[in-house]
């Protein structure tokens, strides 16, 4: 989200906006809340899951469209980590320690 508003003033809007999603009490922005989310610019990444229903979500405007859809575990993409060099002589090693 990228907006002229304070952060203060854009993290208070996001948390309106999305303490909506999954909610029946339905919540209302103030004015000055839905003109911060009208002038803002909103990017949207998706990776994995259900295409229809990221679309759906975009087409709306509305975030809790995203959670009306079961996507399939077949459908999931894995978290990637980025892996840092160490300084020298360290080497990186990743292993999983059992103890039986």
């Amino acid at each position: 989200l990228t907006s002229t508003a304070s952060e203060q003033d854009i993290k208070a809007t996001i948390r309106a906006a999305y303490s909506r999603i999954g909610s029946s009490v339905s919540i209302d922005l103030t004015a000055q809340q839905r003109n911060i989310l009208e002038q803002s610019r909103i990017q949207v990444t998706s990776l994995g899951g259900d295409d229809a229903a990221t679309l759906a979500m975009i087409r709306s405007g509305d975030w809790s469209q995203y959670f009306t859809h079961s996507a399939p575990l077949s459908t999931a993409r894995p978290l990637s980590y980025p892996f840092r060099n160490l300084p020298e002589p360290a080497f990186g090693q990743t292993g999983l320690r059992i103890k039986h």
